[in-house]
């Protein structure tokens, strides 16, 4: 038999038949696109034919099919050579070669013989692989150990399967006689060496996301590819929640920049996504998936091009394959990011097209984000495919695009079943997000019966099973952004609008709005209302704000937050993607409530139920009042990490964090330098605490970039540079001949007194705030504030005990926070601590300075020294008692001792109550209390006497606050 293409035109391939490489296989999947189903190999065979009359057949010679994939089956030699051994001398089937001798040694001679003749008289079982094509003749060279992978990744299906069943068996040939069968045939390994070999390595896919948060069909597509055996590398530019942690998670930036990234005019970031795809094919090449495709089984592809057509013979973009530098890639990358570019398959009106848009458009990101629809998209594809003549590399479109767009409500509605035949060969489901951008209720009225639902079932272990109330993919809407500020502080506002305001955002607005009946000159954009400017009445200021704003801003979302607030405007609509009504600063996990400096985004229809709500107190803690009456008005509550209360770290270009609190003016000012500004030096700095690199601006500030810390600094010399922080005392930068620095204290005289670095670290709960914070700050001004929240209760009686494991919330704190910072005590107060004195007054030094102990032999019948059985063996003899969270002074060393203990997982751990397992671990860490002096009334444990003013108290009741002179 001569040299043949095997045509299949139903799917689109053509085959060279090659003798013992699953020829018979290839045969029954043609028969099989005509319902003809034979189990005799003869009757396949001749259903077939053997020459060129057959509708099957086309001579090689002739050259390639027109518009087919043509593929050849490459198996190695020797296994060839003795299946064709076993078939007809072991096994005794009918042929030629049934009457050559019953030994291998025997026939390896017959095959040297066999082999000199001309080849097309050699018998087909013995004629070597490179006799029947070269590279020129295929597409592809499969290695048959991949066919079937490869067949049904072409979205052909499953592959028949024909084995030549036997059951003689052969002994091992010896090497020997495996090196004169290589010998023979060492042509079938230079030759026609398979392009697409067996790897052991799982296929690896390529997808991209960007936007605000990631919607539940982009982590359904990662976790269905995964649960399919593929590898996924998602590129990014940064990390979103719900990312399955198996997934690669690349920095896109290295594709293509940030500053690239953008909308089209639609809103949509479709286009931009069009632009990486090309981008990331031209450069790595791979198989790349659209975020919205489902994987529904496994499937692997060789290096050749592969893609899926619509029904409607549109190619399509959803999953593709490339090679690297493929030409069409590259064209439709540059086309991307230039689409007024004439590229080789442009017709005359595609030219006068692009001259239009290039006379209309002179930025090119203008031009980008407003030229029309698709313009990079399937239609264009298409035509670069028709170009290239790459039609024949086409899949059937069940294989991707079983669903098309113009019903793709089906997928969500119920209408369509994965057990319905169009599913049946489908390597994957593309389930149209564009779309669902555009119509997003199909998600929030999603079918439990629905494809959508079932793949989410399946994939879903870790996916969110609400997913009707998702609004991942509405339109931010347009937002108020409403400052608290107070009459006295005009400086803050100007602060304000020296800094974020002048970074404005489309469809955010901006106004201030402080308490008292005369309005303020030279202030158009601050609102004066009739209402108590003080502290204490700033929940019916607020309130106030909310009437104001219903009756006079068209808004669909208010965001409130303080005047010593940095807020990033551009980043503040992600906000409104999270799916709440009301989105807050992490304290909303612990207290229910969220931190008003922090900010907090309330929906129209939660702002306009609050305002209705008669029950809520006017006076007290604000953003505890208002959260926890969103709250109970059926608001749902959402956290967000990138709502910071405090002001380390900040918002910045290396993070996307979108406030920070306790700012004062200066500090507004470098945190929107670094924000906006490119930095005039970057130094890599050494301190005997720290090696990082700070970050200097011309605007006067600097940044640490590993921990977000700031300040100013001032040039000395060429040599010497003053760094005055913000929240440490200030320290000089020296540089060396090479331009790195070293940070040390400045020189001071011998007789000044080191001045001790402090932080202050309070602990409350529920509803309670910081009622004296202030008076302490007047005491001990530019000392650090840190507040941490103890776990909420919701019934009264357990809320009482919420102290209980408040060294938890501590610990938190240390690990996520404190280790980071520099300082050389720490003062750990409770909610109620009134001071009235320095720390350094308060505190003897020490490294644990605090009330006098309780030790197990002075006071047995303490009722937490029942808890010691609960300690480590190794720690009982420790055993001890103090209130840490009242009013204690740790230094820096101990305080990273105790945490960084031997015994400290074990002790966190396990139940027991805090005053035991802080001290315990402090005195296992070598620490021994330090008492605050008797003499001094500076620390008293029992309410504030009337008229008392020395020292410090714990615990002052509110009650008798108005008792108490300031």
């Amino acid at each position: 038999m001569g040299n043949h293409y095997l045509l299949n035109q139903a799917q689109g391939w053509a085959a060279v038949c090659i003798s013992k490489n699953a020829c018979t296989s290839l045969k029954k999947a043609i028969l099989a696109t005509k319902k003809i189903e034979l189990s005799s190999k003869l009757e396949i065979h001749r259903a077939i034919g053997f020459d060129e009359d057959s509708e099957h057949l086309l001579p090689v010679s002739k050259g390639k099919p027109d518009g087919l994939l043509t593929f050849a089956v490459w198996r190695d030699p020797v296994d060839r050579f003795l299946s064709a051994f076993r078939h007809f001398s072991l096994d005794r089937n009918e042929g030629r070669l049934r009457d050559w001798p019953q030994t291998l040694e025997g026939w390896i001679a017959c095959a040297e013989s066999e082999l000199e003749k001309p080849i097309l008289e050699q018998d087909e079982h013995i004629r070597r692989q490179s006799d029947y094509y070269s590279h020129g003749d295929v597409d592809v060279i499969v290695d048959i150990r991949n066919l079937s992978e490869w067949f049904r990744g072409r979205g052909w299906g499953q592959l028949p399967r024909e084995n030549a069943s036997s059951q003689a068996e052969i002994h091992s040939p010896t090497d020997l006689q495996v090196q004169k069968i290589r010998t023979l045939y060492s042509s079938d390994y230079t030759e026609c060496r398979p392009s697409w070999p067996l790897s052991d390595e799982k296929p690896r896919v390529e997808g991209m996301w960007v936007g605000d948060t990631l919607p539940p069909l982009a982590e359904l597509c990662m976790r269905s590819f995964l649960d399919q055996g593929f590898h996924f590398r998602l590129w990014s530019y940064r990390h979103f929640k719900g990312i399955p942690g198996e997934v690669e998670n690349e920095d896109a930036g290295s594709i293509l920049t940030s500053d690239k990234v953008f909308r089209h005019s639609s809103g949509s970031y479709s286009p931009f996504g069009d632009w990486f795809r090309y981008e990331l094919l031209s450069k790595l090449g791979g198989l790349w998936t659209d975020m919205d495709v489902a994987c529904l089984q496994p499937f692997q592809m060789g290096p050749d091009p592969w893609f899926a057509c619509e029904e409607n013979g549109v190619a399509s973009l959803g999953l593709v394959r490339f090679s690297q530098g493929h030409p069409l890639t590259h064209w439709l990358a540059r086309l991307s990011e230039d689409p007024t570019i004439p590229v080789p398959w442009d017709q005359q009106a595609d030219l006068e097209r692009k001259e239009r848009l290039r006379n209309e458009f002179r930025c090119p990101k203008q031009l980008r984000m407003n030229v029309p629809w698709g313009i990079t998209g399937p239609a264009e594809f298409t035509k670069a495919v028709n170009h290239f003549s790459l039609q024949r590399f086409a899949a059937p479109s069940r294989s991707v695009y079983p669903v098309p767009w113009g019903v793709w409500r089906h997928s969500f509605n119920g209408t369509f079943s994965l057990q319905e035949p169009r599913f049946k060969d489908s390597l994957g489901i593309h389930l149209w997000g564009e779309m669902l951008r555009r119509e997003p209720d199909a998600m929030q009225n999603l079918s439990p019966t629905s494809i959508v639902a079932k793949l989410l079932e399946r994939h879903q272990s870790k996916l969110s099973t609400d997913v009707s109330t998702d609004i991942s993919e509405r339109s931010h809407g347009r937002i108020l952004v409403g400052v608290c500020s107070c009459r006295r502080y005009p400086e803050k506002r100007q602060a304000v609008r020296d800094t974020w305001m002048t970074n404005p955002a489309e469809g955010i607005d901006c106004v201030f709005f402080v308490g008292g009946a005369s309005p303020l000159h030279n202030e158009p954009d601050t609102v004066v209302l009739e209402v108590d400017d003080s502290y204490d009445a700033l929940p019916e200021k607020v309130l106030s704000f909310f009437r104001h704003a219903l009756t006079h801003s068209d808004f669909d979302w208010l965001f409130k937050c303080d005047d010593d607030t940095y807020l990033s405007l551009p980043r503040l609509g992600q906000l409104t993607t999270l799916g709440g009504d009301l989105v807050g600063n992490p304290m909303l996990d612990t207290r229910g409530s969220p931190s008003g400096g922090a900010g907090y985004l309330l929906s129209r229809q939660i702002v306009q139920a609050l305002v209705e709500d008669t029950e809520l107190p006017r006076r007290g803690a604000e953003d505890v009042i208002i959260g926890e009456g969103a709250v109970r008005l059926g608001a749902i509550a959402v956290s967000s990490e990138k709502l910071r209360w405090n002001a380390v770290p900040a918002p910045a270009p290396d993070n996307d964090l979108i406030t920070a609190h306790w700012c004062s003016p200066a500090r507004l000012k470098s945190i929107h330098s670094a924000m906006t500004k490119s930095p005039s030096r970057v130094i890599q700095a050494t301190s005997p605490h720290w090696n990082d690199s700070l970050t200097f601006y011309d605007s006067g500030s600097f940044r640490r970039t590993g921990s977000g810390c700031d300040g100013t600094w001032r040039l000395i010399d060429d040599t010497r540079i003053a760094l005055d922080w913000f929240d440490w005392p200030g320290e000089l930068l020296l540089l060396d001949s090479e331009g790195r620095g070293r940070v040390t204290l400045p020189a001071k005289p011998a007789r000044q007194p080191h001045v001790e670095r402090w932080i202050s670290l309070w602990h409350t709960f529920g509803s309670h705030g910081l009622p004296h914070l202030g008076q302490f700050q007047s005491m001990n001004p530019g000392v650090p504030v840190h507040v941490l929240h103890g776990e909420r209760h919701e019934k009264e009686a357990d809320r009482k005990h919420a102290w209980r494991n408040c060294d938890r919330v501590l610990r938190d704190w240390w690990h996520q926070t404190g280790k980071f910072l520099e300082f050389d005590r720490v003062a750990i107060l409770e909610w109620d601590v009134l001071f009235r004195q320095t720390l350094n007054h308060v505190f003897p030094p020490g490294d644990f300075v605090g009330r006098k102990i309780k030790l197990p032999g002075s006071q047995p019948d303490w009722p937490w020294f029942r808890e010691i059985a609960c300690l480590p063996a190794s720690a009982r003899d420790s055993a001890c008692g103090i209130a840490p969270l009242a009013i204690l002074a740790v230094s820096r060393r101990c305080l990273s001792a105790i945490m960084e203990h031997p015994l400290s997982n074990e002790m966190f751990d396990a139940d027991i109550f805090c005053e035991l397992r802080f001290a315990t671990l402090a005195k296992l860490s070598g620490f021994e209390l330090v008492q605050c002096p008797d003499s001094l009334p500076n620390v008293e444990w029992h309410e504030v006497p009337p008229g008392n003013t020395s020292g410090v108290w714990h615990a002052v009741k509110l009650p008798q606050l108005e008792s108490v002179p300031i």
